[in-house]
């Protein structure tokens, strides 16, 4: 009994400190080659929210336009199927080259725990975005204890064009952990032991004599 409310403090408490704490995974960079558009995949470990991300330029943006398409599993034979993304947001970004900025979207995409998510990162207007070189043989850029980020792919023109394997997204992702289920405790049903049952018996058994006895009067 002792044992099973502790869990539960510690469930409950775990959830209240980490459940939506903002937290980072930094992809490592600099930047050693660029491209239109990057696509990746992310590994959840811990089930976790999505909210946003940090990008590496190549050149100076100034309010270009950058797109964040995502869809769930890898992003690995769809890089020119369009109908298998979900565009997730769109905003201008400026900032110097060879700089990591912000993308200002706000995302909530969840992953649950053990699950696989890509994401493809798009520029318009002919601005480079920054990320890095891989080794073939590589397929984790880099993890934390709640996510992986994979080797991806660069692309020269939105889901179209030559696929440039080995390519390693730099910068940021933002997310925030989701707060496991509560435990539930069952209510256990009251029973009626043996000196119950024979007061039962005894209330049941005087109630019939009084039925009687105003049935006779």
């Amino acid at each position: 009994m002792l044992r099973s409310i502790i869990t539960a403090f510690a469930i409950l408490l775990y959830g209240s400190i980490a459940a939506g704490q903002a937290l980072t995974l930094d992809s490592p960079g600099p930047a050693d080659n660029s491209n239109f558009g990057v696509m990746f995949d992310v590994d959840a470990t811990n089930a976790v929210t999505i909210t946003g991300f940090d990008i590496a330029l190549w050149d100076t943006f100034s309010n270009d336009p950058v797109y964040i398409y995502t869809r769930t599993g890898t992003h690995a034979s769809v890089e020119h199927d369009s109908s298998a993304w979900t565009l997730a947001g769109t905003a201008n970004i400026s900032g110097q080259l060879r700089s990591v900025v912000n993308i200002p979207v706000q995302l909530n995409i969840a992953l649950p725990a053990g699950s696989t998510q890509a994401f493809y990162i798009y520029q318009s207007t002919g601005k480079r975005l920054g990320y890095l070189n891989s080794p073939p043989a590589a397929t984790d850029v880099v993890s934390d204890a709640n996510l992986s980020i994979l080797v991806g792919t660069g692309l020269g023109s939105e889901f179209l064009g030559g696929l440039h394997r080995a390519r390693a997204f730099v910068g940021r992702i933002n997310y925030s952990l989701i707060a496991p289920p509560q435990p539930t405790t069952a209510t256990p049903v009251p029973t009626l032991g043996a000196f119950g049952l024979m007061g039962l018996a005894g209330a049941i058994g005087a109630a019939g004599i009084a039925m009687n006895r105003r049935r006779k009067q």
